[in-house]
């Protein structure tokens, strides 16, 4: 910390911009990194929600692709 003591205002103000920039980008890493197999299960649910519709539509069987809030996050179908 004695290395920021003998610093004027603007090279501390220059010091700290930079370090925040530093911190946003190791926070934005981390939670890519965290987050990398949630979103590698989300990919794989939406290839099988895909492959399940293709299947379905090709036995002729009716199916609704979009759930009540619009997104494709599950499939309703009767047999």
């Amino acid at each position: 910390m004695e290395e920021f003591e003998n610093m004027d205002e603007e090279a501390l103000r220059l010091a700290i911009d930079e370090m925040t920039a530093e911190l946003s980008q190791a926070k934005k890493v981390y939670r890519e990194k965290r987050l990398a197999g949630v979103k590698l299960a989300v990919e794989a649910r939406k290839q099988a929600d895909e492959d399940l519709s293709d299947e379905l539509r090709k036995l002729g069987v009716p199916y609704r692709s979009r759930d009540m809030l619009g997104s494709r996050t599950s499939l309703t179908y009767r047999l």
